[in-house]
C-alpha cells in the first residue's frame, strides 16, 4: 500500500478510537467491523492519546510534503503514541 493510504486509514481508525473512547456507539465508527477491536485500544490509550495520534498523523503529512526522511519521521510518529498526552506536556512546559 503506498503511504499516503497508510496515514489515511490510520488516521480514520485513530478517530474512530478517540470516538469509542468517548463513548460513542458502533454506528458512529468507520471500522464498526472491528468495534470490539477498536473500543479496547480506546479504552488502553483514552480519547486525548487518541486525538493526539491523529494531529500527529497530521504533521507527519506536513513533514513527507517538506520531503522530511521518511523512515525518521514515521518512527518519531510511532514512538509519539506511547507518550503522555499533548495536553499534559503542555501544562507542565506552562508550570
Amino acid at each position: 500500500a503506498d503511504l499516503d493510504g497508510v496515514i489515511e486509514a490510520l488516521t480514520a481508525y485513530y478517530r474512530d478510537v478517540a470516538r469509542a473512547a468517548s463513548g460513542l456507539p458502533d454506528e458512529a465508527l468507520a471500522f464498526r467491523h472491528h468495534a470490539a477491536r477498536v473500543r479496547a485500544r480506546g479504552e488502553a490509550i483514552g480519547a486525548s492519546q487518541s486525538a493526539d495520534a491523529v494531529l500527529g498523523l497530521r504533521e507527519l503529512e506536513d513533514l513527507l510534503r517538506a520531503n522530511a526522511n521518511k523512515d525518521l519521521a514515521i518512527a518519531d510518529w510511532l514512538f509519539s503514541i506511547g507518550r503522555e498526552p499533548m495536553a499534559l506536556r503542555a501544562r507542565r512546559r506552562t508550570r
